[in-house]
C-alpha cells in the first residue's frame, strides 16, 4: 500500500481550517500528520487537539465572525449582531462551520445557552 501524506494534509488544513481559521504552519502540520498517520488520530481527534490551544483560546473571533457574516450575508454585520456571535462563539466554543449553519437559518444564531 502506497503512503499518501496528502490525505493527512488535508484533514490536518481542513481542522486548522475550522477551528482557528487558518491554515496550518509547517510544523503543526508535520506534527499532526505524524499523529494521523502512527498513532490513528482522526481530523477531529486533529480538531479537538486544536480547541486545546491557546491559539484558540486567543484567536480573533471578532475577525471571524466578520469573514463568516460576509461569507453568507455578503455584507458586514451591524453591532448588536457582531456582539451576540462572538459571544456564541466564546461561550460555546463554536467553530466556523457551526458559525455558518447557525448563520444559515432564517433568524440567525439562536441562543440555546440563553434559553432563547
Amino acid at each position: 500500500m502506497e503512503y499518501r501524506v496528502d490525505l493527512p494534509d488535508a484533514k490536518t488544513t481542513r481542522a486548522y481550517h475550522e477551528v482557528l481559521g487558518r491554515e496550518p504552519d509547517r510544523s503543526g502540520l508535520e506534527s499532526y500528520r505524524k499523529k494521523l498517520v502512527d498513532h490513528g488520530w482522526t481530523e477531529q481527534s486533529v480538531e479537538a487537539d486544536l480547541r486545546k490551544s491557546a491559539e484558540f483560546r486567543e484567536r480573533p473571533v471578532e475577525e471571524m465572525v466578520r469573514r463568516c457574516y460576509r461569507e453568507v450575508f455578503e455584507r458586514d454585520p451591524d453591532r448588536e449582531t457582531l456582539a451576540r456571535w462572538t459571544r456564541q462563539m466564546k461561550d460555546q466554543g463554536w467553530t466556523m462551520s457551526q458559525l455558518r449553519a447557525h448563520s444559515n437559518r432564517p433568524t440567525g444564531p439562536r441562543r440555546e445557552a440563553e434559553g432563547h
